[in-house]
């Protein structure tokens, strides 16, 4: 599993602002206090699936040399105007089960 290690950042890890966007099966580990791992800010019919957000895939805690600091949040979804009438044209976020957090 990739590891994306946001040591040095001072902003979200990722920031979604587009339709039709997957992020999935990754390790976002050492997120900007104050910021999430994961920002949908725009955009409709995203994807988030299979990662762990602040946590080390193997780990049985939150507790490792690898990690030196935790995003304040996983994720955060803000209001956005995307969607419109009509069928399958709504804001959608698709969330998988196993997105695991600290």
């Amino acid at each position: 599993m990739p590891r994306i290690d946001a040591t040095g950042s001072t902003n979200h890890t990722f920031i979604i602002g587009a339709d039709h966007v997957t992020i999935s099966n990754l390790s976002l580990i050492n997120g900007a206090n104050g910021y999430a791992d994961i920002a949908v800010i725009a955009g409709k019919n995203a994807a988030i699936a299979y990662n762990y957000l602040g946590v080390l895939p193997a780990s049985s805690s939150c507790v490792n040399a690898s990690i030196t600091r935790t995003a304040t949040y996983g994720m955060i979804v803000t209001p956005n105007g995307a969607g419109s009438s009509g069928a399958s044209n709504g804001v959608c976020l698709h969330l998988r089960q196993y997105d695991r957090l600290p």
